[in-house]
């Protein structure tokens, strides 16, 4: 295999290909193994990985920090990121960035290389881009998290046509992170008009600490259950805190 991927390193330098416990969405608490693909196309202000992507001033985000992209992204052959993989004990693979499906292409042959041990490939996308027939003839779950007017960005950058390919895929769950009673609304809007049934949708705090997890919680509770939504914790947060390779 001769594709390279472009994947997210932890502080040390090596690549974040590790294992650890799933933490969110309708999976959450089983062993996976992540691979964490860098380069990103959306620029959402609070989000938790900010060395995917953020490498000027220019692409805004809650934190202040820039990243040097020499520093937080490595280029592994397919080879190596397949190494890297078998290295780790597990049978789910979990494709995470950034936005993963940038790379769709060159991960058919990863994933095909990998199908004689792995019983589960799946993605956790921001669904602004419809994977093709070859990466979903392996993929068992796409964990589509489309973003709301929270993350900062114009809705036309947000949500595409892309989206009502995932709808149409039974493959597809979709997770929507909130901070309040107005960003449900806008969930409930988005499922109207997508035709996504309640029971496909799971609500997120959007919380990088134990602290603001709990209170946001029960903050949101009653309204993800009066809207008929599922909830999704963050259990890696609880467990391990705002850290990389959790």
């Amino acid at each position: 295999m001769t594709d390279r991927l472009k994947v997210a390193t932890m502080p040390d330098g090596s690549a974040e290909i590790f294992r650890s416990l799933q933490g969110e969405g309708p999976k959450a608490g089983q062993p996976s193994i992540f691979l964490r693909l860098s380069e990103c196309n959306l620029e959402c202000r609070w989000c938790d990985t900010p060395y995917t992507w953020r490498w000027t001033r220019d692409q805004v985000h809650d934190d202040d920090r820039v990243y040097e992209k020499k520093e937080w992204q490595a280029e592994l052959s397919l080879d190596e990121v397949e190494k890297k993989i078998r290295d780790l004990p597990g049978s789910r693979l979990i494709v995470t960035g950034g936005e993963p499906l940038l790379f769709h292409k060159r991960l058919v042959p990863l994933f095909a290389a990998l199908n004689d041990r792995f019983t589960a490939f799946e993605f956790e996308t921001n669904g602004t881009i419809e994977p093709t027939a070859g990466i979903d003839e392996f993929t068992t779950l796409y964990v589509v998290s489309p973003k709301l007017a929270n993350a900062g960005m114009y809705v036309s950058k947000t949500i595409t046509s892309a989206l009502h390919g995932f709808v149409r895929n039974p493959k597809s769950v979709f997770k929507f992170v909130v901070n309040g009673q107005a960003d449900i609304d806008e969930v409930a809007n988005i499922a109207a008009s997508y035709d996504i049934s309640p029971d496909r949708i799971w609500i997120m705090p959007c919380a990088r600490t134990p602290k603001d997890l709990s209170r946001l919680s029960k903050q949101l509770a009653a309204s993800i259950l009066g809207a008929g939504f599922n909830y999704s914790h963050r259990i890696h947060v609880d467990l391990f805190g705002d850290a990389q390779g959790t």
